[in-house]
């Protein structure tokens, strides 16, 4: 009785070495893929609706990332917000961006209209309200090197790179693309 007894007690002392050891390896990637491949964030208000919304989780990644158009991503906005700001890129460097107010309109170069059906609701986009502040008729930005232009799908909630306060967002603030909402748990899955 006590070789069987002391059989299955090594027998289980093995298997708890074996899963503490895999724990131990889980954890130690889930660290390093947080550190040095993704992170986590969380949406502060309502300037990406009906994309993603308040107090959303989010998995970002900047391994090997290069900005691309309509790419949604996080960067650090180090003027008068100074926290990380989520937003879609637009247009990228040594682009020409034309937003018509009046008529809803966003071209980037060669006058190539950007099919935002998707993303945004056209009645709430006529023009960037910022208090006093309205824009209307016809407005011209070009992106400067190293540099993208970001709008917030809520495109009349949103303080982007249409305003003196965001501007033009520098590649090297940008930490990273969004991947994966996270929570809540019922939208979990990867962001378009």
């Amino acid at each position: 009785m006590n070789k069987k007894f002391n059989e299955s007690g090594a027998f289980l002392s093995s298997l708890l070495v074996e899963w503490g050891d895999s724990i131990i390896r889980a954890l130690i990637i889930i660290t390093f893929i947080l550190a040095f491949v993704a992170q986590t964030c969380t949406v502060v208000g309502n300037s990406m609706l009906n994309t993603l919304h308040d107090g959303e989780k989010l998995v970002i990644s900047n391994l090997f990332y290069k900005p691309k158009e309509n790419d949604i991503i996080v960067f650090h906005e180090t003027g008068a917000l100074n926290e990380p700001v989520v937003k879609r890129i637009i247009a990228t460097e040594n682009k020409w961006v034309r937003i018509d107010f009046d008529r809803a309109i966003v071209y980037v170069s060669n006058d190539e209209v950007i099919d935002e059906t998707d993303i945004i609701d056209e009645s709430s986009y006529a023009y960037l309200d910022i208090g006093a502040y309205k824009m209307k008729g016809i407005k011209e930005y070009y992106v400067p090197q190293g540099h993208v232009f970001v709008m917030g799908d809520n495109r009349n909630n949103s303080t982007d790179s249409r305003s003196e306060y965001i501007g033009f967002v520098n590649e090297k603030t940008i930490l990273g693309k969004v991947i994966i909402r996270i929570y809540p748990y019922d939208n979990f899955g990867f962001v378009k």
